[in-house]
């Protein structure tokens, strides 16, 4: 599995994939791929997207973190035990980060959600040392796809591969502000 999903990532491929809790959509963060997520989701371009981080040293060099990021998201982690999270954090200065990602893809106000999952998934996007776009597989609006029968005709149409990992059936992720702790979706 792992080294044809390698071979996928090298072009605009959108696909479906599970995570910790629900399907999730995207995968490398080119403009071919956004476009293609809001057309799948129908959602409006100007929202936001998050990612799966490939490692903690990897969020310390684009984004404005502590030098202890991992002790911080392991605290706040076991705050909700139960629950998995995405980080809203803020972009390092476009100066201070490199710039092989273009994040305005993803958020019009440098801030972007990171998340890791606990799945198998993770070690990949890891090695790959890469961003993935994350968004749920749903139409915006819906609830979240716990099967991949759940996906529209439409949708199906849209997506380039599907990874099927039966049900998966977990509330979506909280997300959390990094800079103050403050829950923005339960």
């Amino acid at each position: 599995m792992n080294n044809g999903l390698k071979n996928i990532l090298t072009n605009d491929t959108v696909i479906v994939y599970p995570t910790d809790t629900i399907y999730g959509l995207g995968w490398l963060i080119t403009p071919k791929v956004v476009d293609t997520i809001n057309i799948i989701k129908q959602r409006p371009p100007e929202k936001h997207f998050s990612i799966i981080a490939p490692n903690s040293n990897w969020v310390k060099q684009y984004f404005e973190v502590d030098d202890d990021f991992e002790n911080i998201w392991n605290k706040i982690k076991g705050k909700y035990p139960n629950r998995w999270l995405t980080l809203v954090i803020k972009l390092k200065s476009i100066n201070k980060r490199p710039s092989d990602i273009n994040f305005n893809l993803l958020s019009h106000n440098d801030e972007i959600g990171v998340r890791f999952i606990d799945h198998p998934l993770q070690a990949l996007i890891s090695a790959l040392n890469k961003p993935l776009i994350t968004t749920s597989a749903n139409i915006s609006g819906y609830p979240p796809i716990s099967y991949l029968d759940q996906l529209t005709m439409n949708q199906q149409e849209c997506i380039d591969y599907a990874i099927d990992w039966s049900l998966l059936n977990q509330p979506p992720s909280m997300i959390i502000r990094y800079d103050n702790g403050s829950i923005i979706r339960w």
